[in-house]
């Protein structure tokens, strides 16, 4: 453990408590509290990942203004604007926006904007990175070879069609329902997104080819196709079903 560097991450707690009790609400200048925490903490010889959970803890998680006063004011500006007869002008919807955005806390406000990115992106890559994937020593062979077509082809129609079979199956026989009350479309739908396989998959092939290294990244890269091309398609079929008719209505 570096002293100097337990300094710096005084230092760096203080300043971005400092923003929290200043009132800053701007995202972008606690990012930049974060990154010093991050360089704070790797410098003291902490495990850098602890910067999130003090960054957390250090951001606002309550608001400025009650949230009954923001509501009522975003009330009055929609009564006045439909008072008026015509159509609300832009800086009215700006302000409304500027006014709903009060009255969620800044850290409600942060996770919000940065769960695109952590689920699509930053979540997906550290799984990869901490899974013990490696895709050295692939080749373009490597995609026709039969252990990566059989992986493959399993996770993308296999999954699909023995899920989506027997589920058909069980509900023509009586010995259940529709799930949910689901469409047909939307079992499908489901039945392809299972073909993601990631940790299972990963851990049978290690077993099944732990002393055969050309097949073994044979079957990585089938996994990762396979899952991939099973999250795509499940993704566009799901988004081409029509919504239920009650989620249809009240929207």
């Amino acid at each position: 453990m570096n002293p100097e560097g337990l300094l710096w991450l005084a230092l760096a707690t203080l300043a971005v408590f400092s923003l929290n009790r200043l009132a800053v609400e701007n995202g972008a200048v606690y990012a930049l509290g974060g990154i010093a925490l991050w360089l704070a903490f790797h410098h003291a010889g902490l495990h850098p990942t602890l910067s999130g959970v003090l960054l957390g803890l250090l951001v606002p998680a309550a608001t400025r203004r009650p949230v009954r006063e923001v509501l009522e004011e975003v009330r009055a500006e929609a009564r006045a604007s439909f008072d008026n007869g015509k159509p609300p002008e832009a800086s009215a919807v700006l302000r409304v926006r500027s006014e709903l955005s009060e009255a969620l806390p800044p850290l409600e406000r942060f996770e919000a904007a940065l769960h695109p990115w952590v689920i699509f992106g930053v979540l997906p890559l550290f799984a990869l990175a901490n899974s013990g994937v490696s895709l050295a020593g692939l080749s373009a062979g490597s995609f026709l070879g039969p252990v990566f077509l059989g992986t493959s082809v399993g996770l993308f129609l296999g999954k699909q069609i023995g899920i989506f079979a027997f589920t058909r199956a069980t509900v023509a026989a009586g010995l259940a329902a529709s799930p949910g009350g689901a469409r047909w479309g939307q079992v499908y739908g489901v039945s392809v997104v299972a073909g993601i396989g990631f940790t299972v998959a990963l851990f049978i092939a290690n077993l099944a080819f732990a002393d055969v290294p050309h097949l073994l990244n044979e079957a990585r890269l089938g996994v990762l196709v396979g899952s991939g091309v099973s999250g795509v398609v499940g993704t566009l079929v799901l988004r081409a079903m029509p919504l239920p008719a009650e989620r249809t209505a009240s929207s």
